[in-house]
């Protein structure tokens, strides 16, 4: 515990590690983003890392509870080739650059299938327009955006507070009322990323209420930052540019959520379906 403080308190400070912490960073940001690929995505969504650095394939049923017949197989850059096999006979080869953009493939019943990548690792296979289980329903850039944005800004803003808060605790930090600055440390932004992980979970979902939280978390932070540059303007000097562009973010964030309303269904409605 006491390594993983001090190894939390360089990163919030910038302190150099040693080589033995990056390694130790390694595995702490592999377990992560593994906890994090299995609770958002499902488990066994994605092979393992090195698989996926070598050629990523993904196998699909064609029907509810059928043998995983249709295998995609892809490479990480746009000139690497994609190769769609049926029943173990490939069907057609093409650049990943067309999987980017979506490929339509006839398959030999006649029928039509549609593939499209919409994030690295996360493939969207319709036949005759009806997606094949195991693939997932396009979301909007938008939505996944903010996704990224919640988890990551959570996950750090969580850790930080925790390891901030036990230097306070065990006076690694000098402060005025240690014991109860270093609890509100530990216990307010573990809670905040739990916000955060729930609203991002919501967005996946594309439930109605997550929709909310974000015109009203955006809101929040626009009507702040309006008012800290209110207040301070002489502080702003040449950020003024950044600040007016991150105001404009915010506002123009906040207009999509409030105006895409059809995009978003309540718990349980055929919107949330992944």
């Amino acid at each position: 515990m006491l390594h993983t403080v001090v190894f939390l308190l360089k990163i919030a400070y910038a302190f150099p590690v040693s080589i033995a912490e990056k390694y130790f960073i390694d595995a702490v940001i592999s377990s992560l983003l593994t906890s994090f690929r299995d609770r958002v995505f499902g488990q066994g969504s994605f092979v393992t890392f090195r698989e996926e650095k070598r050629m990523p394939t993904r196998r699909y049923a064609l029907e509810t509870a059928g043998s995983e017949r249709v295998e995609v197989t892809w490479g990480w850059t746009i000139y690497s080739p994609c190769t769609i096999r049926l029943d173990g006979h490939v069907i057609t080869t093409f650049s990943s650059r067309e999987l980017q953009a979506g490929k339509n493939i006839r398959l030999p019943d006649g029928s039509s299938l549609s593939v499209k990548a919409l994030l690295p690792g996360l493939l969207q296979v319709l036949r005759n327009g009806k997606r094949l289980p195991g693939s997932v329903s396009e979301r909007p850039r938008m939505v996944m955006s903010y996704i990224i944005f919640l988890y990551v800004v959570g996950g750090i803003g969580g850790l930080v507070g925790i390891g901030v808060g036990l230097a306070i605790l065990s006076g690694g930090i000098p402060a005025d009322n240690g014991t109860v600055l270093g609890l509100l440390t530990m216990i307010l932004p573990p809670l905040i990323a739990v916000l955060f992980f729930v609203i991002a979970r919501g967005l996946w979902r594309l439930q109605n209420w997550a929709r909310l939280s974000m015109i009203g978390l955006l809101s929040l932070l626009l009507l702040g930052g309006i008012v800290l540059g209110l207040s301070n303007p002489e502080e702003l000097g040449s950020r003024l540019i950044g600040f007016v562009v991150l105001l404009v973010a915010l506002a123009y964030s906040t207009y999509w959520f409030a105006v895409h309303g059809d995009m978003f269904g309540p718990p349980g409605s055929k919107k949330t379906s992944a």
